[in-house]
């Protein structure tokens, strides 16, 4: 019995725009093993996709990608603090 396996491409995620009242928030993290460092970005978009804030930030001794990934999440929420202020 022969197999076919497809190869099919992973569609490409796009970014829609939120529904009125909404702004949409956008982050992640990049990570590097042999320096233990990551970088948070985060971007807020308004319903016409005009970037209405935006941070990074630079992270020490992390140690692995999934705390790079967690530690991305308080960044994102104090950037969304800071802009409704």
């Amino acid at each position: 019995m022969e197999r076919s396996i497809s190869h099919q491409q992973p569609l490409a995620e796009r970014w829609s725009v939120p529904q009125t009242p909404f702004t949409k928030v956008n982050f992640d993290a990049g990570f590097s093993r042999e320096n233990r460092e990551s970088t948070t970005g985060v971007v807020i978009r308004n319903r016409q996709g005009l970037v209405m804030g935006s941070c990074t930030h630079f992270n020490r001794n992390i140690s692995d990608p999934c705390s790079a990934e967690a530690m991305s999440r308080p960044y994102s929420l104090l950037e969304i603090w800071v802009f409704a202020m």
